[in-house]
């Protein structure tokens, strides 16, 4: 068995290296201490595809498979665990059951689906 990653998996680690790097660790402190909802910085993420990673494309997400998502849960949980928890939740606790078990939402699953993938709620 092979335990290489591949270029791919390569490129999104280094992604959300760069991201956690650049964009969550200047303030992180603060923000927790101040227990700070980081908004635009949950929006990054979601242009970044974090927040749809395992969601088909039609859904407007990213189409990643497993290792994809564990290597960017990685990154930044070394960085802020909080950002991580987020990206988690999205992906793991929303978007599996209504790809899963959901065919219709309020608006209809495909515009569900592509709602949480992009995260464009209005603050």
């Amino acid at each position: 068995m092979d335990f290489k990653l591949t270029e791919e998996h390569i490129m999104i680690r280094d992604a959300a290296r760069d991201f956690a790097k650049t964009e969550l660790l200047p303030g992180v402190i603060e923000r927790d201490e101040k227990q700070e909802f980081p908004k635009e910085l949950v929006k990054k993420m979601g242009d970044l595809g974090f927040l749809g990673m395992m969601a088909s494309p039609e859904y407007g997400g990213g189409g990643m498979d497993t290792i994809s998502y564990i290597l960017v849960m990685e990154e930044l949980s070394k960085i802020d665990a909080s950002a991580s928890v987020m990206v988690s939740v999205n992906n793991s606790m929303v978007m599996s059951p209504l790809l899963v078990f959901i065919s219709t939402c309020v608006m209809n699953a495909h515009e569900c689906l592509r709602f949480l993938s992009l995260f464009r709620i209005h603050f």
